[in-house]
């Protein structure tokens, strides 16, 4: 009889093992009785560009790094845009917005909550967690003349993307 030895690779960050295992666990025989998370498997659907940065839930691959905030949620900061306002203050990609103004930031809903009540020109203080576990706050100012603020979503029942402005300069369409 061959015998094996199994070891946890990892876990998927929100779901159901994710605080009953941890990484590198391996060792005695356990019996574990664990529900299934269910994954639609469209990606992402939904997205935000917000002073020149995307803005999303966290995607599958990131989430299957294991690593979410300690605060358990957060937008997660997918791309930038060169010479944008968030290239220009410091936000990169790898992080995920926990706070905007104080203000907590758990959802896309919430987040463009918050974020649509600043005003052109006006700085925005932002509490960031970066994908290695490092937090950091740091301030930006919102340019709604050359980043207005947008929003891409995917319609699943007719397989389009829709564009929509959420905050810009004057009410133009993009």
């Amino acid at each position: 009889m061959r015998r094996q030895v199994l070891r946890v690779k990892g876990c998927f960050a929100g779901s159901k093992t994710e605080n009953l295992l941890e990484q590198g666990d391996m060792g005695h025989e356990i019996e574990l009785l664990l529900g299934t998370d269910v994954r639609d498997g469209n990606g992402t659907t939904r997205a935000i560009n917000w002073c020149g940065g995307i803005v999303q839930d966290p995607h599958p691959a990131v989430r299957a790094l294991g690593f979410l905030p300690e605060e358990g949620h957060g937008v997660y900061v997918a791309r930038w845009c060169h010479g944008s306002s968030v290239h220009q203050y410091g936000l990169y990609a790898l992080q995920w917005i926990v706070e905007v103004n104080g203000k907590p930031t758990p959802s896309l809903d919430a987040f463009v909550d918050v974020t649509k009540t600043i005003e052109h020109g006006e700085f925005v203080r932002i509490r960031t967690v970066h994908l290695n576990g490092k937090p950091r706050v740091l301030t930006l100012k919102q340019d709604l003349h050359y980043w207005p603020t947008w929003e891409l979503r995917f319609d699943l029942e007719t397989a389009t993307w829709r564009c929509k402005t959420v905050k810009a300069l004057d009410s133009g369409v993009l």
